[in-house]
């Protein structure tokens, strides 16, 4: 039986992986022919990532909480810490490059006129990773800098 660290580790990676794995996906499918295009990809997207960056948002609202854990401990207790620091900035650099690439890919000039992402899209997209940090960069950020651990 896996111990609850274990199992608060492995929802807050897997969020991590399924919202970075959907996106990529969802990004490039219209460049690489699959039958969606930009706006379908979109709705899409809008119905999966809320779930996963809730999922994100609570881990970080978990491990800034106070009452009674210290920072120490959670930083113990899995990575969490490690994982909600560096973990939003991974996914965002990874899906920007996707979106980057789809949108300009879907733009050259031999693409079929009005087949590309258009840039009310393509900052739809932006806005949603924007959303991942607002889930949890900033709670861990206030954490870190105002009144988490100094050592």
């Amino acid at each position: 039986m896996p111990s609850l660290s274990w199992c608060r580790y492995f929802i807050l990676a897997s969020s991590f992986g399924a919202l970075l794995i959907c996106m990529v996906f969802f990004a490039l499918a219209p460049v690489y022919g699959a039958p969606l295009s930009y706006d379908q990809s979109y709705i899409a997207i809008k119905q999966i990532a809320p779930i996963f960056i809730g999922y994100v948002g609570q881990a970080a609202y978990y491990v800034t909480r106070q009452n009674g854990t210290t920072g120490k401990d959670k930083l113990k207790e899995g990575g969490f810490i490690y994982i909600l620091s560096v973990g939003p900035f991974l996914v965002f650099t990874v899906i920007m490059v996707a979106i980057i690439f789809a949108f300009t890919v879907s733009n050259n000039i031999d693409s079929p006129p009005d087949t590309g992402m258009s840039f009310a899209r393509l900052t739809d997209w932006i806005s949603i990773l924007l959303g991942l940090f607002s889930a949890s960069v900033s709670v861990i950020t206030a954490w870190l800098f105002g009144n988490g651990e100094s050592k």
